[in-house]
C-alpha cells in the first residue's frame, strides 16, 4: 500500500459512497445452545457449563456487533487526478476510507471493480468471475473516527476507455472472520488517448 494520511485532497474528480443502516438481526442456533448452557449451568451449579456458555455467548455477541454495525457509518472514496489521459501518463489515484463511528474496524477489505486491463502502481488487480472486470483489492484497519488514505497511480499503458464500477466492502470481526459484505455502485471512467507526435 502507498503512504497513508489524514489530509483530504481536492474532490473535484472524486466519488464516494457511504454505508448506512444496520443489517437484520438473526438468532443463530449456536447462540440458542449457548444460552441453554448458561441457563443449565446456573440451574445446576456446574461452573464448567456456565463458563463455556458465557464464552460462546460473548463470541457470538461480538460477531453480531460487527455484522450489524461494522458497515454503518463507513465511507469509501475513490479520487482520480483526471478523467482523461494520454498514452504514457501516470494518473494519480487516491483511495480513502473513513470510519464515522465509535466501533473500530480491525479488518476491512475493499474490492473496487475496474476494467481488467487497468494497470495500477504499485499494486496488482485481482481476477474476478465478472467478464472483463478485475478487483482493485485493498485491506485496512480503522480506529474509531479515523480516516486512512492510500495514494496510487494508474499507468496509461494503452489507449481506451477504462471503467470503474461498484465497490464491495467486507468487514471482519476481531478474530478475522468475515462478518458482513455490502456492495454499492461507484461509477467512473478514465479515457486514455494516443499521444500526438508533431510531424
Amino acid at each position: 500500500p502507498g503512504p497513508a494520511g489524514r489530509q483530504r485532497p481536492d474532490r473535484a474528480l472524486g466519488s464516494g459512497c457511504a454505508m448506512d443502516g444496520p443489517g437484520s438481526v438473526t438468532l443463530r442456533p449456536d447462540m440458542l445452545i449457548a444460552a441453554g448452557l448458561v441457563a443449565l449451568g446456573l440451574w445446576s451449579g456446574a461452573t464448567g457449563l456456565l463458563v463455556v456458555g458465557v464464552l460462546v455467548v460473548a463470541n457470538g455477541a461480538l460477531r453480531s456487533l460487527w455484522s450489524r454495525r461494522g458497515s454503518v457509518g463507513l465511507e469509501y472514496r475513490r479520487e482520480l487526478g483526471s478523467d482523461r489521459a494520454v498514452w504514457g501518463d501516470r494518473v494519480p489515484l487516491t483511495l480513502a476510507v473513513e470510519n464515522h463511528k465509535l466501533l473500530p474496524l480491525a479488518w476491512l477489505r475493499t474490492d473496487d471493480f475496474v476494467s481488467e486491463d487497468l494497470v495500477v502502481d504499485p499494486v496488482s488487480t485481482v481476477p474476478t468471475e465478472r467478464p472483463g472486470i478485475a478487483s482493485l483489492r485493498t485491506t485496512w484497519s480503522l480506529a474509531p473516527y479515523e480516516e486512512v488514505r492510500r495514494h496510487l497511480a494508474i499507468v496509461a499503458e494503452r489507449r481506451g476507455r477504462y471503467r470503474f464500477e461498484s465497490v464491495a466492502l467486507t468487514v471482519a470481526d476481531l478474530f478475522g472472520r468475515s462478518a458482513t459484505t455490502v456492495e454499492r455502485p461507484l461509477p467512473a471512467t478514465l479515457v486514455v488517448r494516443p499521444r500526438t507526435v508533431p510531424v
